[in-house]
């Protein structure tokens, strides 16, 4: 016996629910006269908004063939919470690691015949808001899920649905009808599915109310046949290369986050060493004569600051940097699966790809604060600054050989910098070639669409979706950088980084752009 699974998605309010239910009528073999209708999935209308999930966990449900099927095979329905709705972009996060957790899990799919995604037919344009949301769920496929993308349209009438054109103008990944050329797609109204020939009542408008219930139902019937057909023909299509996809996203995204302030880090760092070094330069000769200059440096510090209960995170007890945050895995005896870690390495020698010494795993663990690091100003001397140097060399330095010092300091720093660089590079190449849809939030210019619409429409929790929004901005605009082989330094100096080039006297190129060095960046490993 062939067994069938769907999968299906859709944003919060497209009607996924009452569509499943109405599918498992179809399966059944309910007919219009009937007197009754099954329930798969119990409505929860009450108290809940028309912008909240009504499913909040992923539920799998298996449907074994029997005689009297309307369909020639068994079937899996996966059902999924919606996206977009009130609760934020957190929870759509959430919602894609429950699909990746779901995929992993040794009793959940393993092969996929149909991605369902539900959308509302009216939509005669897709804002950006929506288009994030089409974009979330496909980011998360392999590109060779494409031919098993179905649109099934709900809020639909005998017309041609309006969010064709819109799905073909943003350009979504899908297979097209081969006479009409429109995307692939199913379309139903729910308000048929639960009404019965019985239900109609009396009155003068009966007849009327009868003939649209009959006719709804009758449509989503007939289009539930052209899916069913449909799917008995699709090639079944492996998740391993979606699986590839979420976890090496979950990698690159716990790796950007921890480089964003790595390298904020380093810049300031940098900028440090620079003023340090042009100090001692323009007080070279009192140097060489043994007189003491004092001075006032800026240094970056160190700075605990608690995070909320309940959440989880991955510091490093050697660097004292937090390496993954929000992280997954509280305990520490499991930190070697952390997303921060090298997954291409065998796991008893795991070491972390974001903190600065690459230290093995079990030397990270989680603890009720992250580290940040904050700019102050010190005061100290020329002699207590060579006197650091002279001690860590065990000679006497000349204050020219203290400038040298220090640029190669400089440079040490920047290669660190662009060591990471490479590593976030390796893994945007690598998803550019498997995923079906980049992620949402790797495009800087995408992000302050959504947060534009987001202050227009004001729906419920804007301004925490917005502060959500905003951090996410800072992320991407370090990885669209980095994908477009961009110089990470701030060219207004904000991040410590303006003229540095120019004041090198050296020569050396202190500043070399990122887009040179990433024009030959080591490539992305896969996980073993």
């Amino acid at each position: 016996m062939q067994h069938r699974t769907i999968l299906v998605m859709g944003a919060t309010g497209s009607g996924k629910t009452t569509l499943i239910n109405g599918m498992i009528n179809f399966i059944f073999d309910v007919q219009w006269e009937d007197t009754f209708r099954f329930q798969l999935i119990e409505e929860q209308t009450a108290g809940r908004s028309q912008v909240d999930s009504q499913t909040s966990r992923i539920t799998a449900y298996d449907i074994n063939h029997f005689e009297g099927f309307r369909v020639p095979y068994s079937l899996t329905i996966v059902d999924t919470p919606g996206y977009g709705d009130t609760k934020g972009l957190k929870r759509d996060q959430e919602i894609t690691e429950m699909v990746r957790k779901f995929f992993e899990e040794r009793g959940g799919i393993q092969e996929l015949d149909v991605v369902g995604f539900v959308a509302q037919a009216s939509l005669p344009r897709l804002t950006p808001t929506q288009i994030y949301i089409f974009d979330s769920v496909l980011s998360i496929f392999g590109n060779d899920v494409k031919e098993n993308i179905n649109f099934l349209l709900t809020f639909a009438d005998s017309q041609v649905p309006p969010i064709l054109s819109a799905i073909t103008e943003a350009d979504l990944p899908c297979p097209t009808d081969d006479n009409t050329g429109r995307p692939l797609h199913h379309k139903f109204n729910n308000s048929g599915f639960f009404c019965s020939s019985r239900e109609s009542g009396s009155g003068p408008n009966t007849n009327t109310v009868d003939k649209f219930n009959r006719f709804f139902w009758q449509m989503g019937m007939n289009n539930f046949q052209l899916f069913f057909i449909g799917l008995g023909k699709m090639k079944t299509k492996s998740l391993s290369l979606t699986k590839q996809v979420l976890d090496e996203r979950k990698r690159l995204e716990a790796t950007v986050d921890g480089l964003q302030p790595l390298i904020k880090i380093g810049l300031s760092k940098m900028e440090e060493m620079r003023k340090t070094k042009q100090m001692i330069s323009n007080c070279q000769a009192q140097i060489d004569a043994n007189e003491n200059v004092e001075l006032v440096v800026e240094v970056t510090v160190p700075k605990k600051v608690d995070i909320p209960a309940g959440l989880y995170l991955t510091n490093c007890n050697k660097c004292y940097v937090t390496c993954h945050y929000p992280c997954m895995i509280p305990n520490d005896d499991d930190k070697v699966g952390c997303a921060a870690m090298d997954h291409s390495m065998p796991r008893s020698i795991r070491s972390c790809r974001v903190c600065p010494e690459k230290c093995i795993w079990n030397m990270h663990a989680n603890q009720p604060y992250k580290w940040e690091y904050v700019s102050e100003q010190q005061a100290t001397s020329s002699n207590a600054i060579k006197q650091k140097y002279e001690a860590e060399l065990k000679r006497k330095l000349t204050a020219h050989e203290l400038i040298q010092i220090l640029q190669k300091d400089l440079d040490d720093n920047e290669k660190a910098v662009l060591e990471r660089v490479n590593t976030v590079s390796g893994c945007i190449r690598r998803l550019d070639e498997i995923a079906l849809r980049p992620n949402p939030f790797s495009t800087p210019q995408y992000i302050d669409l959504i947060i534009d619409a987001e202050q227009q429409e004001k729906r419920l929790g804007f301004k925490e979706r917005i502060e959500s929004l905003k951090k996410l901005r800072q992320m991407a605009d370090i990885t669209s950088k980095i994908k477009n082989k961009e110089s990470l330094f701030s060219e207004d100096g904000k991040d410590g980084g303006e003229n540095l080039a120019a004041d090198d006297d050296e020569g050396d190129g202190l500043l070399s752009p990122i887009a040179e060095a990433s024009g030959n960046m080591i490539g992305w490993c896969d996980e073993d």
